[in-house]
């Protein structure tokens, strides 16, 4: 606001000054803008995947239930498994065989109860969702973000 006051107002007194001040002030609230996203873009799920990094061992898998966080892999460096999805990956699971990484319930639970330690990334309504379904599954709340939570099946 304050730079497009001050442009307004050089531009009345001469032309020329209002266009640099039009393109600093473009140039601050740009940069200003690009600055600050990573504080105000909540979405990310990389703030959970900092904390799971240095968990991981190679036998270790991560889940995320009844959603797909198409950051994930990108920051974990791995393949997750994803519960419950589809939506946009149905095209291609239809050209590709996903029943190793793309798994359902009973599936799930064979891995979440057998020998390897699992972690999950799960949004915080699903989470009381799984609570009130499944209320003797170990669980153990690693972390959390405003929407999400870092769980796993052991210590």
């Amino acid at each position: 606001i304050i730079g497009a006051a001050t442009t307004l107002t050089l531009s009345l007194r001469q032309s020329r000054f209002a266009i640099y001040g039009m393109m600093l002030t473009a140039a601050i609230f740009l940069t200003t803008s690009l600055g600050s996203v990573r504080y105000v873009d909540t979405r990310t799920i990389r703030p959970l995947a900092d904390i799971l990094t240095p968990m991981l061992k190679p036998d270790s898998e991560v889940i995320t239930y009844n959603q797909y966080y198409q950051d994930l892999p990108f920051y974990l460096q791995r393949r997750i498994t994803i519960l419950n999805w589809r939506n946009e990956l149905e095209f291609g699971m239809q050209h590709q065989d996903t029943r190793e990484w793309m798994i359902r319930n009973e599936q799930f639970f064979k891995k979440w109860n057998g020998k390897n330690q699992i972690f999950m990334i799960i949004s915080k309504d699903e989470f009381q969702k799984f609570r009130t379904r499944y209320p003797n599954e170990p669980i153990i709340i690693i972390s959390e973000t405003p929407y999400n939570l870092l769980v796993s099946n052991r210590y």
